[in-house]
């Protein structure tokens, strides 16, 4: 399971865990909600998480659901 090799990364206070999207066209209401949850769980561990390589259709999507401040960032989007 995705959310136990995260467990597994051991990521320390401080640090950031950088998420390369490249290649994904769509993420599913399942697929926020893990990418949420994790968020969630960095905020209260105390790491970053962030996105990269988002495409114009994942943008699309986290813009529809008002995510644009949780998940993207200037670098964030491939175009």
């Amino acid at each position: 399971m995705l959310s136990e090799q995260v467990n597994a990364l051991e990521i320390q206070p401080g640090e950031t865990l950088t998420i390369d999207l490249t290649g994904i066209q769509f993420i599913d209401t399942a697929g926020f909600e893990f990418l949420l949850s994790m968020m969630h769980d960095a905020n209260n561990t105390g790491f970053r998480v962030e996105f990269i390589n988002i495409s114009p259709e994942v943008a699309e999507l986290i813009t529809l659901l008002n995510l644009e401040q949780l998940m993207m960032h200037e670098q964030s989007i491939a175009y």
